[in-house]
């Protein structure tokens, strides 16, 4: 993903950023949730981690809590567009850890 289209969908879909960081939300469980705020490092169980530019939208039902990230654009790609959101998916590794930002929403 590139900042050119980070800018073509930012004002359609209200995408907030910070620096070259984009502010997504990722819903899991409270215990998981702890664990991500307090070590700043998140690992998936499959081949990506999944992100949504709303917190309250399409990611409901995904775990009880949600957190606020930031991740750079660059590691991005686009997973899945709706009416008013957008769903990202962060390549990685199956339970290889990656730092990120993150605080609960």
């Amino acid at each position: 993903m590139t900042i050119e289209d980070v800018k073509d969908l930012q004002k359609e879909f209200d995408i907030k950023m910070n620096g070259n960081n984009l502010i997504l939300y990722h819903a899991t469980a409270a215990r998981n949730a702890e664990q991500i705020i307090n070590s700043q490092f998140m690992f998936g169980k499959e081949n990506g981690l999944f992100f949504s530019t709303k917190p309250d939208k399409q990611i409901q039902g995904y775990g009880d809590t949600i957190i606020e990230v930031q991740i750079p654009f660059q590691k991005l790609e686009l997973d899945d567009q709706f009416s008013d959101e957008l769903h990202f998916r962060m390549p990685c590794k199956p339970f290889v850890k990656y730092h990120i930002k993150a605080r609960l929403f």
